[in-house]
């Protein structure tokens, strides 16, 4: 439990030193939230929102615009980052790493076993996706398009 407290910690420090070395717009945006999925998240400041379910892990960090890290359904055992974006896992949804920059990500139906980074784009990973892996910014893959995996340009585009 202690490990999770000081990752925690550590990416906190870290969010809120890239805010203030940018010179964050309104310090009502900034905001950091933690749900490790068993017991109670925390959360510091506004604009951030972690909500998951039992054996998910949810961190989502917001700088210029707000973020969520979110679980519904029956999706367990996803890893959920999502900074000034969204991520989100649903549905039955299982063992996903899905990583949000100023995007949205989301893996849902039977997914299960993907890799999802993004980076100012949508990308979902649904259906019977499975062990796929996606890097993707504004729209645009930089590994080969997986089956059940939709990548769209979103704020870039």
């Amino acid at each position: 439990m202690k490990v999770h407290k000081v990752i925690a910690g550590s990416v906190l420090a870290a969010g809120l030193g890239v805010a203030g070395m940018f010179g964050a717009g309104t310090a009502s945006a900034l905001g950091f939230a933690v749900d490790p999925g068993a017991g109670d998240g925390f959360s510091v400041g506004t604009g951030a929102t972690a909500d998951v379910s039992e054996g998910n892990t949810g961190v989502a960090i917001s700088v210029f615009g707000t973020a969520s890290a979110t679980t519904q359904g029956n999706a367990s055992g996803n890893n959920l980052l999502a900074i000034d974006g969204s991520s989100t896992a649903s549905g039955n949804a299982t063992g996903n790493n899905v990583v949000s920059v100023l995007g949205a990500s989301s893996v849902s139906g039977n997914a299960h076993d993907n890799t999802l980074v993004n980076v100012g784009g949508v990308v979902t990973a649904s259906g019977n996706a499975s062990s796929a892996t996606s890097l993707s910014a504004c729209g645009t893959s930089f590994t080969g398009q997986a089956a059940h995996v939709t990548v769209s340009p979103g704020i870039c585009g």
